[in-house]
Order: structure tokens, then sequence, then C-alpha cells
């Protein structure tokens, strides 16, 4: 994968568990989102979200582990080999994205609603 080309296999377990993270937030976030204004009016519901993402964006940073040395530099043959096999997994990644994202807008649209 790149990331272990650029930062070697120590990052695997930091960068999957924010990665992960950020998978949990896309899909439970908006139906939260959606369900606050069952139990209060929108105006307080949305503060509420906005509170809650300046708190996580505020402890983002200090929480991330510090960034690792500089990348490794590839030879020619090394750099042939890593290459191979990335645009079918970026490929997946992007298509599972893309089928949450209609889950996330009907979410928006039910909120905008009320």
């Amino acid at each position: 994968m790149l990331r272990d080309i650029a930062y070697g296999g120590k990052a695997g377990g930091p960068l999957g568990r924010y990665n992960f993270a950020g998978d949990l937030g896309e899909t439970s976030l908006p139906p939260a989102v959606s369900l606050l204004p069952t139990v209060m009016n929108w105006r307080p519901a949305l503060w509420v979200v906005a509170g809650l993402g300046t708190v996580v964006g505020a402890l983002i940073g200090p929480l991330m582990p510090p960034a690792p040395g500089p990348p490794v530099t590839l030879t020619a043959p090394e750099a042939e080999a890593a290459g191979r096999g990335g645009f079918g997994l970026l490929l997946s990644i992007d298509m599972l994205d893309s089928n949450l994202r209609p889950a996330r807008d009907a979410s928006w649209s039910l909120l905008r609603r009320w």
C-alpha cells in the first residue's frame, strides 16, 4: 500500500484507526442528525451538532501521533512493484464511499423539511 511505502509498516495502525473513525462518523452522524429534530427544535439540534464538530475538531490535532520521519525513497525495481494493484483498491473504496452518500443526502433532506 502507499502508506507502507511512504511511512513504513508502523503507520498502518494509527491511520487505519483514523480512517475507521471517519467511516463511523460518515455512517452514524447523518441518522443522528435526522433524529435530533424529533426530540428538540431544529435550531438547538443544529447547535448540538455544531458544538460536537467543534469539540472533535479541536481534539483531533493534539491527539494525533507525531509525524514520522522523512519518506522512504525507493529504487526503480521497488517502485515498479509497489505501483501495482492500487487502482482497483482506490476504485473499490470510491464505490463504497459513493454508495454512502445517498443515505447521507437523504438524511439531510429530511432535516431540511423541519
